[in-house]
């Protein structure tokens, strides 16, 4: 089992602060400790994208290989909602009724939905858990099945990201007058 890890992958450090104040209120934000290619290395390079639904209450994160919109540059997707969220609610449901179940962390139980195994089959396959007060999903395309089991293991076992906050300037010390 890989340590528990506080620091995100590099490749999310422009973003973190974009990502701690657009994360839905109530929610943990957690990412993974390292991003990897297809050839199992580690990618510090990948463009990431941060779209925020307010109606949904749901943070989406996009890793891309270039700077294009197109679903041949998309590397993988994690989303992140509070776990009371009626739509993401909805979709943990669908996974826990038919997909496989997976161990990700102690007492964290995630659900493995293989894109090839659906009908009509799917380019991309996906894991889905719930952790503390918020429900993860994380989407890459089937061919990347072992990155996609080791990012959600790598996030379930991280600590979550805290806001941090610039500390006030110390108040001077007044002195009583004589």
């Amino acid at each position: 089992m890989l340590p528990v890890q506080a620091e995100p992958a590099p490749v999310f450090a422009p973003y973190l602060s974009q990502l701690l104040e657009q994360a839905p209120a109530t929610t943990q934000l957690r990412l993974p400790s390292a991003v990897f290619n297809g050839d199992g290395t580690e990618q510090n390079t990948w463009t990431v994208n941060v779209f925020q639904s307010r109606t949904l209450s749901l943070l989406a994160i996009s890793l891309r290989s270039c700077q294009s919109a197109g679903v041949p540059c998309l590397v993988g997707t994690i989303t992140i909602e509070p776990s009371t969220s009626p739509n993401g609610q909805q979709e943990f449901q669908r996974h826990q009724a038919g997909f496989t179940p997976i161990t990700l962390a102690p007492n964290v139980q995630g659900y493995f939905l293989e894109g090839t195994q659906q009908q009509p089959p799917l380019s991309f396959s996906s894991v889905m858990w719930q952790q503390d007060t918020t429900l993860y999903n994380v989407t890459f395309p089937t061919q990347e099945r072992q990155n996609l089991l080791f990012t959600a293991h790598s996030m379930a076992v991280s600590l979550p990201l805290l806001p941090t906050f610039p500390t006030a300037p110390a108040s001077p010390r007044s002195t009583p007058s004589p």
